[in-house]
C-alpha cells in the first residue's frame, strides 16, 4: 500500500500485478475494493494502481471541494509516482457503468 500527497489531500493507494498499467478509479460511494473481481481477472497481465478517491476508503478527507474531473485531471502524476512507462489504461466506474 502507497500513500500519494495531492492538491486534494492524502491519497490511499493499492498495486497489483505485473505488466502494462492500468489505473483504476472507483465511484461515489465506494473505494477501491469494488474492483475486487476485475482485479483478480487482471492481475496476470496488467500492472494495477488502485486509487481510493479523496474521502473515499484509507484516503484522507478532501481538503478542497472536488469533482472526478478535478481529481483524475493528471493521471500521469500517479502513472510517475510509480515507475510506469506508460499507462496502458485508466478506468473510472459512474455507477453501474465502467469506461476505460
Amino acid at each position: 500500500m502507497h500513500k500519494i500527497d495531492t492538491k486534494l489531500g492524502c491519497l490511499h493507494v493499492g498495486v497489483d500485478g505485473d505488466g502494462p498499467a492500468a489505473v483504476l478509479w472507483h465511484s461515489l460511494f465506494v473505494d477501491s475494493g469494488s474492483w475486487r473481481r476485475l482485479r483478480e481477472k487482471l492481475r496476470d497481465e496488467r500492472r494495477l494502481i488502485l486509487i481510493d478517491g479523496p474521502g473515499h476508503g484509507k484516503s484522507a478527507f478532501p481538503s478542497t471541494d472536488f469533482n472526478l474531473t478535478t481529481a483524475s485531471r493528471q493521471p500521469s502524476r500517479y502513472s510517475t509516482h510509480f515507475v510506469c512507462r506508460s499507462l496502458s489504461t485508466w478506468w473510472v466506474t459512474r455507477g453501474a457503468a465502467t469506461s476505460g
